[in-house]
């Protein structure tokens, strides 16, 4: 295996605990390594991390169990490059991971923090611009993952073997460090949980920006059609910046404010609420300049802390190497950046704002980096990159690795992340279209998934994508400011309207209702949400019935203080909405039978089948038509869907109803849009969300039907 060697353990030089508010015991660690772990003798770094576990208070201190002390580990490593964990405290899921039985450790990768930082002047205590430059190649996750195995034999000598393997959670660049340890040290490793952090598997960044460069394109697509008005004040903004020049307009931080670090700005475009915070310094630019004639120092401040290179310089000086295998970097975003006329500063269009791309100008602009220009520039030119990852080893990778990633991801390009996931054997993958690449810090406290445990799923649909993309759907930040304002509590008046009734036609494990009803608060902006589900399986409104009561009682555990869940009120036997009263529908889910299949289930022994036991029934004939019915879609599969939509108008309340219905391609959702569209009495239909398959029959499609007005 590529890459490999003999890892010590890490000298262990101090460790202090101290308890925090929170009831945590964090402990502060420094260790020594090898500055160079192939030239052992070289000399060491210093590196720091923060350790965190409940903090107890046994009767007798003495006497605490041992097997409480060999908690397992939970190494966390943070996105960058070049940027340091916060305190444990700080982090939203610390306590969630506690109370999972882990111990975390929070570590300062070398370079950032306190893990011998690096900086211009300590950068410039390793002698001359060649030397610093050589320095800065041993600060890659190659180097990071063996700091990582030596900390963890340290903390774990005492363990019994079986214990001595940790667990793994890299954000972003974390989760690209994540894969070099599994492609080199996977037997240090129980499993391993990445966030947006699935590298692209290339020896060298140029196709990585290509694909970048685009989505950065449709995110300033976005920006402007929320902020039309942006169009000219960031035109005039830049025009004005220009007409200054590259060093006149100066920072706090000593740097200078040009037309092209201004458009750098972009950066912000990929994390969740970045539109509107660039929208806030384009508005106090153009206010600035309209009032006083210049940008105020208040103004200037915020342009300076919004993107801060010159504290965590390594993030300017890697993040190009960070692909590299073999190959130069050369300012690869820069030269690429030719191949998209549509960022030219000289437009008579909108100008757009660039993303997370690094240029060789801003070793002038940015006053830290204007002192490692020298050193930046040899670093481009450096050819001699050691491996990142070992593809044979992830073909036979035999640790859990847990993915999330994020179909809008403005920073980690969605299909090469696709693409990594399907070489690295056994990756399951958590594919949303409603997170940007900052989820796991934005949205730590992501709505629970119902539990289905309860659930024998022989002849009960076992929740699979297509449910998750409900789940994902249902609460994305477009569909709840959707359902809130289409179902507010009270009128512009004051009056208060009626309590909306949602049906779930077809609930199998019943996890997207129990999903809907306990987080009707959120959903809906009111917990008075009346559910009710339906499915022609009994077994399924057992399940149902099962899940969803389990789900609103964990809920109101969380949530004593107030009620946010909905009211349930019963599952249904029946075939879609059969038992259902005339416009009495709010909001119906439907996730059909979508799989094209050369016919529909023979119901004729439904009933027979339907029954907890029967004489007449093997198990098996049983489950195998039970579970046909939740998968068996007949023609283009939209047999069950076609007639559900042919009831649908008459099913929907007269004012306010709305449905959600999943469809794959085959079924041609884009034709099932315009044939609602073309219903009598004012109807709408959307795709608001869709899995993230390229191509195929199996990419799904969830269509919003609404009524646009009352009947």
């Amino acid at each position: 295996m590529a890459g490999r060697m003999a890892i010590n353990a890490a000298k262990i030089v101090e460790q202090k605990t101290h308890v925090v508010p929170g009831k945590l015991k964090i402990t502060e660690h420094f260790f020594d390594v090898p500055k160079d772990y192939s030239k052992p003798s070289a000399g060491t770094l210093r590196l720091f991390a923060r350790s965190a576990r409940k903090a107890e208070n046994p009767a007798d201190p003495e006497e605490e169990d041992e097997k409480k002390k060999q908690l397992p580990w939970l190494l966390y490593l943070q996105g960058g490059p070049g940027f340091e964990c916060r305190s444990p405290q700080a982090y939203p899921w610390t306590n969630t991971m506690l109370d999972k039985g882990y111990q975390m450790l929070y570590l300062d990768q070398r370079g950032t923090g306190l893990s011998t930082p690096i900086s211009a002047s300590t950068l410039g205590l390793r002698g001359d611009n060649p030397v610093q430059a050589n320095y800065l190649k041993l600060f890659r996750a190659d180097s990071i993952i063996k700091d990582c195995e030596a900390i963890r034999k340290a903390l774990t000598a005492g363990y019994p073997k079986a214990k001595q393997k940790w667990s793994i959670m890299g954000q972003s660049f974390g989760g690209f460090c994540s894969i070099t340890y599994l492609s080199f040290f996977p037997e240090g490793l129980k499993e391993a949980f990445l966030c947006g952090g699935l590298q692209p598997l290339v020896k060298g960044p140029d196709e990585v920006y290509r694909r970048l460069y685009k989505k950065v394109i449709q995110r300033n697509e976005s920006y402007y059609r929320k902020y039309p008005e942006d169009v000219e004040r960031v035109r005039s903004i830049v025009k004005l910046l220009q007409r200054f020049g590259n060093s006149t307009v100066r920072l706090p931080s000593e740097g200078s404010l040009s037309a092209r670090r201004f458009q750098q700005l972009g950066l912000m475009f990929g994390a969740h609420g970045g539109i509107d915070n660039l929208h806030e310094i384009v508005l106090r630019v153009s206010t600035d300049l309209e009032l006083f004639g210049h940008i105020t120092r208040q103004t200037l401040a915020s342009i300076d802390g919004a993107i801060d290179f010159d504290s965590n310089i390594l993030y300017a000086m890697l993040h190009e190497p960070i692909y590299c295998q073999g190959t130069a970097p050369n300012w690869s975003a820069h030269r690429i950046r030719k191949e998209f006329p549509q960022f030219d500063l000289d437009t008579d269009g909108p100008v757009f704002f660039t993303g997370e791309m690094i240029y060789p100008w801003m070793f002038d602009d940015y006053s830290e980096l204007r002192k490692l220009k020298d050193q930046a520039e040899l670093v481009a030119q450096t050819s001699d990159w050691p491996a990142l990852f070992d593809e044979e080893q992830l073909a036979k990778n035999e640790v859990s690795v847990y993915a999330a990633t994020y179909m809008e991801d403005m920073y980690v390009d969605f299909d090469f992340a696709q693409e990594t996931a399907a070489k690295i054997k056994g990756c399951k993958t958590f594919v949303t279209n409603a997170l940007y690449h900052d989820a796991v810090r934005i949205q730590p406290d992501m709505l629970p998934t119902p539990s289905t445990s309860h659930v024998s799923f022989d002849n009960v649909y076992e929740p699979a994508e297509d449910s998750y993309l409900l789940l994902d759907s249902l609460s994305s930040s477009k569909e709840t400011a959707f359902l809130h304002q289409r179902f507010a509590q009270n009128t512009s008046s004051g009056r208060q309207t009626r309590p909306p009734l949602l049906t779930e036609i077809g609930t199998g494990s019943g996890i997207v209702l129990a999903f809907v009803t306990a987080h009707a608060e959120y959903i809906f902006g009111r917990s008075d949400l009346l559910t009710l589900g339906t499915d022609i399986n009994s077994f399924a409104c057992q399940a149902t019935a099962g899940t969803v009561n389990t789900a609103c009682k964990e809920a109101h555990k969380k949530h004593e203080e107030f009620r946010h869940t909905g009211v349930f009120l019963d599952p249904i036997v029946a075939d879609l909405a059969s038992t259902i009263r005339p416009y009495t529908v709010d909001v119906l889910i439907f996730n059909p039978p979508y799989v094209p299949t050369p016919g529909l289930p023979d119901l004729s022994k439904h009933d027979v089948y339907n029954r907890t036991t029967s004489e007449t029934a093997s198990a098996f004939d049983r489950d195998s038509h039970l579970l046909s019915l939740s998968y068996a879609g007949g023609l283009d599969g939209m047999e069950t869907t076609d007639r559900l939509l042919e009831q649908l108008p008459a099913i929907l309340s007269r004012d306010l109803g709305v449905a959600y219905i999943l469809l794959c391609a085959q079924n041609k959702p884009s034709e099932v849009i315009e044939r609602v569209r073309q219903w009598e009495g004012g109807w709408m239909a959307e795709s608001v969300a869709h899995s993230g398959r390229k191509g195929g029959w199996e990419k799904l499609h969830i269509l919003r039907i609404w009524r646009t007005s009352a009947i």
